[in-house]
């Protein structure tokens, strides 16, 4: 007799064999690629008169990146006492 969830995993197993490998989702193109210029410089206008003590910054990924993991969002608003070095260990 053959024990009902050894039956059930062993099901999983075989569609797993079968299914096909992970897709990665297609690339987006570049921030500057998917935005003008005149609406970028209207939208960092719209910032910075919002907050005037931080810089709008844009970090993408490198397209050929393999090893970092893709950030869950690109803008960030920054203040201006903050260092580059101090950035980049709150982004990692």
């Amino acid at each position: 007799m053959v024990n009902f969830s050894s039956q059930f995993t062993l099901r999983n197993i075989k569609r797993n064999k079968t299914m096909p490998p992970f897709e990665r989702p297609p690339p987006q193109k570049p921030f500057k690629q998917r935005k003008t210029f005149a609406t970028r410089k209207l939208e960092v206008a719209g910032i910075r008169s919002k907050f005037p003590t931080k810089i709008p910054v844009i970090i993408e990924r490198y397209q050929r990146e393999k090893f970092l993991p893709p950030l869950d969002k690109t803008k960030f608003l920054v203040p201006q006492e903050l260092s580059m070095t101090q950035f980049v260990t709150i982004i990692r």
